[in-house]
């Protein structure tokens, strides 16, 4: 298990980071990370990151419930897809980004 400081130092090292609305998210924010934060009941107009900056929010706002508190995870939260997260991702500053781009513009079967 890490420290809070040893993985704030992991997050600080990092290209990239792709969380939901979690300590990482903050961390990543402070430090200019690029980042991509999936949000569910907590809304990211008060609890995401800045909008400048190279960072994007998925959510879906229409089916957020906004209990934090729930047992079960919020349909928000639940609605972001897997592509949305590899689109958001490829839309950031970062060498995997680029790679992203290159790997969606390959014919299928092509070699990257």
């Amino acid at each position: 298990m890490l420290t809070l400081s040893e993985f704030a130092a992991v997050v600080a090292a990092a290209e990239v980071v792709v969380t939901v609305d979690t300590g990482a998210a903050h961390l990543a924010s402070a430090y200019g990370i690029p980042s991509v934060v999936i949000f569910g009941p907590a809304p990211p107009e008060a609890w995401g990151p800045p909008a400048t900056g190279p960072h994007r929010v998925l959510t879906d706002a229409s089916l957020r419930r906004g209990d934090v508190f729930s047992a079960e995870p919020d349909p928000a939260l639940l609605a972001v897809q897997v592509d949305d997260v590899l689109e958001a991702l490829a839309s950031l500053p970062t060498r995997a980004a680029a790679h992203l781009r290159r790997s969606s513009a390959a014919p299928s079967g092509a070699p990257e």
